[in-house]
């Protein structure tokens, strides 16, 4: 292409006036147009990743194509860290949640009756219920012993 170029700026120069004219012309518009797109893909000391410059009015049509990755920008050191930390806690808090596992496992193997996720519910409500059974009869006597104690009282008035 560049080529092309040259040998179109060398006949400008060594062609009679009418053709100098034209082919000059071209050969201007050609030259213009090839710098112009090669400094649309400059990257300027101030841009990070991506650089868009479209001052050519000849690329406006391209405009939504002229985004370019031009290098790649290194993370922070901070994110860096952070991303580690993370990863860390992660791996710690599986650590943990296994060992909970296998603890758990071990106790309902064992048959322990302190494995908090096996026990039976129905045990639990008759315990309550047998409780409140309980407190019912306790009630029931001491009412009892007041009835016989005012029977007692009223009988010796």
């Amino acid at each position: 292409f560049f080529v092309y170029i040259a040998r179109l700026c060398y006949v400008c120069f060594s062609s009679s006036v009418i053709v100098i004219t034209r082919m000059r012309r071209v050969a201007i518009l050609l030259v213009a147009f090839v710098a112009q797109l090669a400094s649309s893909f400059l990257v300027h000391s101030r841009s990070n990743a991506l650089t868009t410059k479209t001052s050519s009015p000849y690329l406006t049509q391209y405009s939504e194509r002229s985004l370019v990755i031009s290098m790649a920008v290194p993370k922070k050191r901070q994110s860096k860290m952070k991303t580690r930390q993370r990863k860390a806690k992660w791996f710690s808090k599986a650590d943990a949640q296994a060992a909970r596992a296998l603890a758990l496992g071990r106790s309902v193997l064992k048959g322990s009756a302190t494995s908090f996720v096996y026990v039976d519910k129905k045990e639990e409500f008759d315990d309550d219920d047998d409780d409140d059974d309980a407190d019912a009869d306790e009630i029931e006597e001491k009412e009892e012993e007041e009835e016989e104690a005012d029977d007692n009282a009223s009988s010796t008035a």
